[in-house]
């Protein structure tokens, strides 16, 4: 029996980065699909330093997944979507599919949601992800301790070299700068929007089930709901777009990945947005 281990970025030892978007849509299929897996929590310095190394990669990303056959021949799978594939080729049962919510409909049904969740990813990372990041590059990397036990001053630069200092400099000015703040709020809002009229209409034409797809979660939701964990370390963020009153079935959403049993609000970020303006 193969064994496959999730490596998955931590601040400190023992505890994820909950706010790393992309492992959510590997973490939430292996959990869905019932994967026994192990996971390795590696700092952003040992996935820029060692784990390219130690895996014979000219370099790393995440998520990745290394399975080990029984033999003990390894391979790796370092990309999502492939992993996603992986995972529902090997893994996936008559009751149980990350693209056809019921499970057990026609081989069309499983092609038809891995094409649905493909666009939905590519959407996802290349509009809604886009209002979102001008609004959390710099409260992440307020995240990474400067001083104290838990400081990684060789991660905390790793951060900021990807994004630059001038970069970050520039969101941070405009982020206290109220007039572009509601601006960009409303670009984000106005992605999450479609979202949320996707939803609106299921449920307007009687349609069961709080999720893109009917009542069970499929991979689309997933892609959507890795830039949650993602938003919460701007709370500000969060009551602007993932709680605005205009975007009621994207809350409901919310809560119903939370009701399904596959994430927990204990693992992620507390939201912290009762106090926080509404900005319209």
């Amino acid at each position: 029996m193969e064994t496959i281990t999730l490596f998955q970025l931590c601040l400190y030892p023992q505890e994820p980065m909950s706010f790393a978007p992309h492992v959510w849509k590997t973490l939430l299929p292996l959990r869905l699909l019932n994967v026994p897996f192990k996971t390795e929590l590696v700092t952003l310095t040992q996935l820029r330093e060692e784990l390219p190394q130690r895996l014979g990669l000219a370099s790393v990303t995440v998520p990745i997944i290394v399975i080990r056959a029984q033999d003990g021949v390894e391979r790796t799978i370092m990309d999502s979507y492939e992993i996603a594939r992986y995972l529902e080729k090997m893994y996936s049962s008559p009751l149980k599919s990350i693209y056809a919510p019921a499970g057990n409909g026609a081989p069309e049904d499983t092609i038809a949601g891995r094409a649905h969740a493909r666009f939905i990813e590519q959407w996802v990372d290349k509009c809604m992800a886009h209002e979102l990041r001008p609004c959390v590059l710099h409260t992440s990397y307020a995240r990474f301790p400067e001083s104290g036990d838990r400081a990684d001053l060789k991660s905390r630069a790793h951060f900021l070299a990807k994004c630059g200092r001038a970069k970050l400099d520039e969101l941070t000015a405009q982020n206290a700068d109220r007039v572009w703040l509601k601006e960009q709020y409303a670009r984000a809002r106005k992605q999450l929007g479609l979202i949320n009229l996707l939803l609106e209409e299921r449920h307007q034409r009687g349609e069961p089930g709080d999720f893109l797809a009917g009542t069970k979660p499929t991979h689309a939701d997933f892609c959507v709901f890795a830039f949650y964990p993602y938003s919460l370390t701007n709370p500000s963020l969060v009551r602007n777009t993932w709680r605005h009153p205009d975007l009621p079935y994207v809350s409901r959403w919310l809560e119903a990945m939370f009701e399904s049993g596959l994430v927990s609000k204990e693992e992620l970020l507390p939201e912290d947005i009762d106090s926080v303006e509404t900005l319209d």
